[in-house]
């Protein structure tokens, strides 16, 4: 059975450091080993397991193309490495528009963090509108959710807040009883993960059940976007949402 180990971490810091294009080619057996293989029977195991749930309904876990160590030619400079340090697992309910994703799950490994969660990290302008109108109208299910005796075993901090307004949203009043979540710019649960338990055989079932609460998280994220709420002076174009940038949340990268 394939599983994560320090030559995985290793094997990733190694990589980060490399400028030739062809280093990764005399290194696949590892690489495959190492990275790709435990990555493929995470990813089954917990499907598995997940899309058994109802909140889960419509996720597709990836079955190929993760664990891509290559980073983009054009976004190579002289003597800059030619692959990254990093690799992820991103299963989601695939999206219908160009612009808009739906809220995900997420695992990220490096060699200087390991960490999974679910939501969307990067939101376009429109979602951010609806979410905040929400969070203004009744974000009452999320607020229960937080305070559930389960999901706050798994993800006791409710909502990251590394991306958020620095003042306050336009709109609303900086003496809003939710101006936390009024000012966020992403909606993400995270949990971090020692290399003890990474390297551990029950490593798969702890974020599969993280994941259990993730896909909760984003069910509630995910209706909230559905609903119609319409405000008479509704939110004009912002100039305070998140643009694009190398995120690590980003597939497109």
């Amino acid at each position: 059975m394939a599983k994560f180990s320090k030559k995985t971490l290793d094997f990733l810091a190694t990589a980060g450091k490399q400028t030739s294009q062809d280093w990764l080619d005399q290194h696949e057996v590892e690489h495959e080993s190492l990275v790709i293989e435990p990555l493929r029977e995470l990813s089954t195991y917990a499907s598995t397991l997940i899309l058994k749930t109802p909140e889960a309904r419509g996720y597709k876990f990836p079955k190929r193309g993760f664990g891509r160590l290559r980073r983009p030619a054009h976004k190579i400079g002289p003597n800059d490495p030619a692959y990254r340090e990093w690799v992820h697992l991103q299963p989601s309910r695939p999206s219908a528009s160009r612009f808009d994703e739906n809220p995900g799950l997420y695992f990220f490994i490096s060699p200087q963090r390991i960490f999974g969660g679910g939501g969307l990290y990067m939101p376009s302008s429109r979602q951010i509108k609806k979410l905040r109108l929400w969070i203004d109208d009744d974000p009452s299910e999320m607020a229960s959710l937080f305070k559930s005796k389960t999901f706050k075993e798994h993800f006791p901090k409710g909502f990251e807040t590394g991306k958020c307004v620095k003042t306050y949203p336009r709109g609303f009043s900086p003496d809003h009883p939710r101006i936390a979540w009024l000012k966020l710019q992403a909606y993400y649960i995270t949990r971090e993960y020692s290399k003890k338990e990474f390297y551990s055989s029950e490593f798969k079932d702890l974020l599969t059940e993280d994941w259990r609460q993730a896909v909760r998280f984003n069910e509630v994220l995910y209706k909230a976007l559905q609903q119609d709420i319409w405000r008479p002076q509704s939110l004009a174009e912002e100039s305070d949402s998140p643009t694009e940038s190398e995120e690590l949340w980003d597939e497109r990268l």
